[in-house]
């Protein structure tokens, strides 16, 4: 969309939001690589090493949400789509290191691979539905497999593994905030084309005039943020680092007074 096709321009309150999430960001990265390079087990776990480029992800979807607010406020569905997939991946980055034990942190690392396990195997189904060749995504799911037993074979004793992958509802006591879930569950309207998602867009007598509001960007810009804040500080934590070196709970009081600001 071009800056001179803009349909509804940013609002002040939005920018100045959006500028403080940026610069948390910036701010947890640098706090991110000095925790890093003090901690001895780095690369040794596989859920440890795992949860990084994870939240990788998770970051790219908050910039994403923040790239749409900046950009034009009609594409809010776009925004709770990305919102949706950031809480999520912030979520799992956080569930995925949040043990004290190493080994049940493995554990949960382990019902991530065997997650993969299942994606190959109905992308092979699919693609034979669809006349395709899947034995590609077999042979793959077949090497995730024996890696997987692998390491089950080999994993010390007292570890239990889990009764299949935890869903959202279950992983939310990470993030310590059941209203989060809450939260997800309007997002997921948006993701699968729910008739909440269509209110916005009631047919008017002004073609591409949405009912967005200004107001209504204070739902995903907070979600990602509570999102992304609570999973750095759990993640720095988890890395033997001070989360309040990234930022203290008194200084997110600032980005929180700036998310009421936009509505």
């Amino acid at each position: 969309m071009s800056s001179t096709n803009i349909i509804l321009a940013p609002t002040p309150e939005i920018r100045a939001a959006c500028d403080l999430i940026d610069d948390a960001i910036g701010r947890f990265l640098s706090a991110r690589g000095r925790t890093l390079d003090g901690y001895a087990e780095l690369g040794r776990y596989e859920a440890d090493r795992a949860a990084l480029p994870l939240f990788n992800v998770a970051i790219r979807s908050v910039e994403g949400v923040l790239a749409l607010a900046r950009t034009d406020l009609v594409l809010f569905p776009a925004a709770m789509m990305a919102a949706r997939g950031a809480f999520e991946t912030s979520l799992k980055a956080a569930w995925l290191v949040d043990c004290d034990a190493h080994f049940d942190r493995e554990r949960r690392w382990l019902q991530l691979l065997e997650s993969e396990e299942r994606m190959e195997a109905r992308l092979a189904g699919h693609l034979a539905k669809a006349g395709q060749d899947g034995s590609d995504r077999l042979k793959r799911r077949d090497e995730l497999r024996a890696f997987r037993l692998e390491i089950e074979r080999r994993f010390p004793d007292g570890y239990a593994a889990l009764k299949g992958a935890p869903s959202v509802e279950q992983m939310m006591e990470t993030l310590h905030d059941p209203q989060l879930y809450v939260a997800y569950i309007y997002l997921s309207q948006f993701l699968h084309g729910e008739r909440a998602a269509a209110s916005y867009y009631t047919p008017t007598s002004q073609p591409r005039r949405d009912a967005v509001t200004a107001d209504d960007w204070s739902f995903p810009l907070k979600v990602v943020w509570l999102a992304f804040f609570r999973g750095a500080r759990k993640l720095l934590v988890r890395f033997g680092g001070d989360p309040d070196s990234f930022m203290s709970e008194g200084e997110e009081v600032e980005v929180r007074n700036a998310l009421a600001m936009v509505g």
